[in-house]
């Protein structure tokens, strides 16, 4: 599947070939044009930013995971954040909505490592706090200082 999903990332222009070779796809223009893909080092770089992200996330609930108890294995909590962050994606909510679906999706995944909810609950918690609300506290805040800033100049 992995090898799958890097060629459609590498080699668009096939899966293009498969839009257009389907009529009714092809008449809603769902394929890119050659001069519209990126070159092969932008792609890179943008694979290697996500991956990046995604370690700098499971490592944030591992660490907060192993802080609170859950589980001293750092196999299992990847696989199971893995698992989370998958489940979580398909997530319909609005990022300030979805916190009690954070917390049941999370109480499910991680039901067979740990008995302890409320160590998985203070986790999820946690991390839901500090990538959700405290940059959007922060962001407010540069944006009414520079409101007022901008009213006394």
């Amino acid at each position: 599947i992995t090898i799958g999903f890097l060629l459609l990332y590498f080699r668009y222009d096939l899966f293009n070939r498969i839009i257009s070779s389907i009529p009714f796809l092809k008449r809603r223009n769902l394929f890119l044009h050659a001069h519209q893909l990126p070159d092969f080092a932008t792609q890179v770089k943008v694979l290697l930013i996500a991956v990046l992200r995604y370690i700098v996330y499971v490592s944030q609930y591992v660490a907060l995971m192993m802080f609170f108890g859950v589980s001293n294995n750092y196999f299992a909590l990847f696989v199971h954040n893995g698992v989370f962050f998958l489940v979580h994606a398909f997530s319909p909510l609005m990022p300030f909505l979805d916190f009690s679906f954070r917390g049941v999706v999370a109480l499910y995944v991680f039901q067979g490592l740990t008995a302890n909810n409320i160590a998985v609950l203070s986790a999820v918690t946690w991390a839901w706090f500090l990538n959700l609300v405290v940059p959007a506290v922060l962001g407010y805040l540069f944006i009414l200082n520079r409101r007022t800033f901008s009213h006394v100049v």
